[in-house]
């Protein structure tokens, strides 16, 4: 759980999801410092992933979506707070 820290880079997320890759569990909810490609990037090293909060992380769109819910058949939960729009087409 990496809730709102300030501090946090994409290669810091990256660098914590290799030494991690048999976590279960995310939370990078309103981690300003992180971006799309950062957090997929991580996201590609976490095979086990089932749950995963990206409450105010923007930037986010259907696609970026779909790819996580494509990669990930047994994800179970994903938290979203967002200005940007997303529809449930997106999480199909």
């Amino acid at each position: 759980n990496i809730e709102c820290s300030e501090s946090i880079t994409d290669a810091d997320l990256i660098f914590i999801a290799g030494l991690k890759p048999k976590l279960t569990s995310l939370n990078i909810s309103f981690c300003r410092k992180l971006s799309r490609y950062g957090i997929m990037s991580s996201l590609a090293l976490l095979p086990n992933l089932q749950s995963i909060d990206l409450s105010g992380i923007y930037n986010f769109t259907d696609a970026d979506l779909s790819v996580i819910a494509g990669l990930y058949p047994n994800l179970t939960s994903i938290k979203l707070y967002t200005k940007d729009p997303i529809s449930v087409q997106g999480l199909l």
